[in-house]
């Protein structure tokens, strides 16, 4: 009896292990890897220095977002937008 004790008690453990370290670092790397491809070119970015715009091109790190119908064009650094999923971008383009 003490030993399928033992077994399931490590069954539980494993389980714990799982759904409290693996998953959550599992979710978070996969979270990473999907933001590694934005921006895309034609998309809407918001910058945190608050420029927004429309990708034009993209060399390298540097990005080319264009603010206004009159075709005012920046050149800004990747490092420089906003992921979609922050909090910043969320409260501007709800």
């Amino acid at each position: 009896m003490s030993a399928t004790l033992l077994v399931f008690w490590l069954a539980v453990m494993g389980l714990l292990y799982y759904f409290m370290c693996y998953k959550p670092q599992h979710n978070q790397d996969e979270a990473t890897n999907n933001d590694e491809n934005y921006p895309e070119l034609g998309s809407y970015v918001l910058t945190i220095e608050g420029l927004e715009g429309q990708v034009v091109s993209i060399q390298g790190d540097d990005v080319l977002i264009e603010v206004s119908r009159y075709g005012t064009r920046f050149v800004i650094k990747k490092k420089s937008i906003l992921p979609p999923g922050s909090i910043q971008y969320k409260l501007y383009f709800r």
